[in-house]
Order: structure tokens, then C-alpha cells, then sequence
């Protein structure tokens, strides 16, 4: 199951009864993203954006946090788009994008969007 997949990526993740293991942690994230799930997709952004376990890559961090912004309008994944858009990073610059971002974030009661 997807919440089984995420709970063992939450375990490598974090070193949770293993030890920790970023690269086994995306493996088993990207399970669960391929199913649609929308917190796995965000941490595989997480991921990409520190460079945790994988080469940065922010193009890949962006590819994977509008995935989890279109399919479960994950609040996390729309503010750090907004973040991305208003720091260029991985895009270009774009502080109308960046404000559309965190309007959709602050609108789910994200409060870092908020201000």
C-alpha cells in the first residue's frame, strides 16, 4: 500500500528502527509518489531541493513539488514553489508566480504564506 510504502521511506528517512539511509528513503518514496502520494512527493522534493541523499537538483525538486501541488494542493509543496519563484531557484524569477504560489498556500491555512 502507498501508506505502508511512506512509513518505510518515513523509517529510512528519519533512522527510525534502521539505520538512516537517504537512499533508501527515496526508493521508497518514489513508490508511494508514483501512487499519487502527495506527502511522498513533497519529501522527494525536499530531497532534491537540500540535496539530501541525491545531487541538488532543482528542476527535479520543482517537477516534484508541482506534482504534489496539482494532486493533493499540498499547502508545503505550494509554498516552497512560491519560495522557488521568488528566489529563482531552479526557475526564472517570478514574483507573480511567487505571490500566485503562496495565495494558494496561505488559502489552506499554510501561516508562512501567510505573511
Amino acid at each position: 500500500s502507498t501508506i505502508g510504502q511512506f512509513n518505510v521511506a518515513e523509517m529510512y528517512c528519519h533512522g527510525e528502527g534502521v539505520n538512516q539511509n537517504y537512499s533508501k528513503a527515496l526508493e521508497w518514496y518514489l513508490k508511494a509518489a508514483d501512487q499519487d502520494h502527495v506527502e511522498a512527493q513533497t519529501d522527494i522534493a525536499d530531497f532534491y531541493y537540500n540535496g539530501n541523499g541525491v545531487k541538488q537538483d532543482y528542476s527535479k525538486a520543482l517537477k516534484w513539488h508541482l506534482k504534489a501541488s496539482q494532486n493533493g494542493n499540498s499547502a508545503i509543496s505550494q509554498y516552497n514553489l512560491a519560495r522557488m519563484y521568488h528566489n529563482g531557484k531552479g526557475v526564472k524569477q517570478s514574483l507573480s508566480k511567487a505571490l500566485k504560489w503562496a495565495l494558494k498556500a496561505a488559502s489552506q491555512g499554510d501561516i508562512k504564506a501567510q505573511y
